[in-house]
């Protein structure tokens, strides 16, 4: 309820702070930021310059930085991004890429 009152930029900053306590509420996190754990999602990497990124699904995207600096940003396959073939596994380090 006090994320509700406070507004979405409130966090939990005093604002949110000072409404969960009027509400009877304790204004403490329930755990630490290290025990969540966010799911890596598929790595991609870069065909040219060998950057990785990562993302909860795989599609059609190509390196940002080359297409930028090699195709006056517009979008070239040149450089689109090879995904793993699971997710969190590197595709240059996978089975179909000659690696373990």
């Amino acid at each position: 309820i006090a994320h509700a009152l406070a507004g979405v930029d409130a966090g939990h900053r005093s604002r949110w702070k000072e409404l969960a306590q009027s509400l009877g509420a304790r204004p403490e996190r329930c755990y630490d930021t290290a025990s969540v754990r966010h799911p890596i999602g598929y790595v991609g990497r870069c065909p040219s310059c060998a950057a990785t990124i990562s993302r909860a699904r795989r599609y059609l995207v190509a390196c940002k930085a080359c297409c930028d600096r090699f195709n006056d940003g517009k979008f070239s396959a040149t450089y689109r991004i090879v995904w793993g073939d699971e997710p969190g596994r590197d595709p240059w380090i996978s089975p179909a890429f000659g690696g373990s």
